[in-house]
């Protein structure tokens, strides 16, 4: 479920709805066996689309993680990131240059962007451990 994270349709009204209560699913999905790390990572993947509370509850739980388990979980939600990022710098590089700024190349690049941000922010809290 991790790998597909990043090519989620994020304009289905159903993701939407994830986001905006990802803190509900994360109490749901912490009753589950072993069922709150693909949700949590999930929402690493889309860290610049959460509001400032759910980024907030994020960011204390990867602070909140035993550094045995907890940062093996946190390394593989950056090494998942880390290879979409490469992945979608690969794309964007194959793009010509006047692709580069038609709407899905600026998509892309955008996306490239976010990408790199959500993972500069996890790597900072995973060194922080």
């Amino acid at each position: 479920m991790l790998a597909y994270c990043a090519v989620v349709d994020e304009e289905q009204e159903s993701f939407r709805w994830c986001l905006q209560n990802a803190i509900e699913l994360l109490e749901v999905t912490r009753g589950l066996s072993g069922g709150e790390g693909w949700w949590y990572g999930t929402l690493w993947f889309h860290y610049d689309k959460l509001d400032t509370m759910v980024r907030d509850e994020v960011e204390r739980i990867a602070r909140d993680m035993p550094s045995g388990g907890g940062l093996s979980d946190l390394n593989l939600y950056l090494n998942l990131i880390e290879q979409e990022v490469v992945g979608t710098r690969e794309e964007v590089d194959e793009l010509p240059n006047e692709e580069r700024m038609d709407r899905p190349g600026t998509e892309l690049g955008t996306r490239l962007i976010t990408l790199e941000r959500n993972h500069h922010r996890l790597s900072r809290i995973v060194g922080g451990q």
